[in-house]
């Protein structure tokens, strides 16, 4: 299932499905984009997740919580 995200911030329930009759926890979820900051300068990133988060810039390994 592909669809096109302008913002990627969301909040799902346990209960919810995100994938039609596909459980919760049995669902993984990648973003592949561009990211053009409106400056230079130093850029942050935060994530929240109760499983695990990888994040790369540049195809470098930025975030890594397993």
């Amino acid at each position: 299932m592909k669809q096109i995200d302008p913002v990627v911030n969301f909040e799902w329930a346990a209960n919810e499905y995100i994938i039609p009759n596909v459980a919760f926890e049995w669902v993984s979820i990648e973003w592949i984009g561009y990211i053009k900051p409106a400056a230079t300068g130093d850029h942050y990133f935060k994530v929240e997740a109760d499983d695990g988060v990888r994040v790369y810039v540049n195809d470098k390994l930025v975030i890594d919580i397993m």
